[in-house]
C-alpha cells in the first residue's frame, strides 16, 4: 500500500512538471508571435542592405542574393536574406529580441516549368512549396511549424548551430555596413 501511494505521488509530480512545461513552452512561443508582429508593424526601421558576393561565399546565385537588415535605435531586430535560384526564390526572414535569435520564416517559391520549352517561366513565382517557422529560446529549437516540402531532400534537415553560425556572420556583416 505505501509503495502504491509513493509511486502515485512520483507519476503524479512528473505529470505536472510536464503540464507546466508545456504552459511554459506555449507562453514563450505566444510572446515570440507578440514581437515578431510588433517587429513587422514598426515603421521606419533603419536598412542595412548587402548583394550578392558581399555575404554569399560560394558562388553568386543566378537569379541574386540580397540581405537586408532592419534596426530600431541600433538594435538589430530583423534580417531578410533572399536568394534568386534558376528554379525559384528562397527567402528567410530571422527575427531578433534583444539581439537574440526568436524566429525563423522561411519559404520556397518555384517557378512554373514549361515541358515545350524545356525551361522554367521566370514571369511568375508559384505560392509557397515550402514553409517552415522555426521559434527560439536561449539559442535552442523550440517548436517547428512546417508546410510542404523543400525541392532538395538534403535541405530539410534543420542544423540549428550552423544556422545559428551563419545568422552571427549575417550579423557581423549587416552591422559593419552600417557603421
Amino acid at each position: 500500500m505505501m509503495y502504491a501511494k509513493k509511486m502515485y505521488t512520483i507519476i503524479l509530480c512528473l505529470a505536472l512538471s510536464f503540464q507546466l512545461f508545456a504552459q511554459t513552452k506555449e507562453a514563450k512561443i505566444k510572446e515570440i508571435k507578440q514581437i515578431v508582429q510588433s517587429i513587422s508593424k514598426t515603421k521606419n526601421l533603419q536598412k542595412s542592405l548587402l548583394r550578392g558576393d558581399e555575404f554569399v561565399k560560394d558562388a553568386s546565385p543566378d537569379g541574386g542574393a540580397e540581405l537586408t537588415g532592419y534596426f530600431k535605435k541600433g538594435e538589430l531586430v530583423k534580417i531578410i536574406e533572399s536568394i534568386g535560384l534558376s528554379y525559384g526564390m528562397n527567402d528567410v526572414e530571422y527575427c531578433f529580441k534583444n539581439e537574440k535569435l526568436i524566429f525563423v520564416y522561411e519559404t520556397e517559391r518555384y517557378y512554373p516549368f514549361n515541358k515545350k520549352t524545356s525551361s522554367f517561366d521566370h514571369t511568375e513565382l508559384n505560392v509557397p512549396a515550402f514553409q517552415g517557422r522555426y521559434y527560439f529560446d536561449n539559442d535552442k529549437l523550440i517548436k517547428t511549424s512546417i508546410k510542404g516540402n523543400k525541392r532538395f531532400k538534403e535541405d530539410e534537415k534543420y542544423d540549428v548551430v550552423q544556422l545559428l553560425k551563419q545568422v552571427n556572420q549575417y550579423k557581423t556583416l549587416l552591422k559593419a555596413k552600417t557603421r
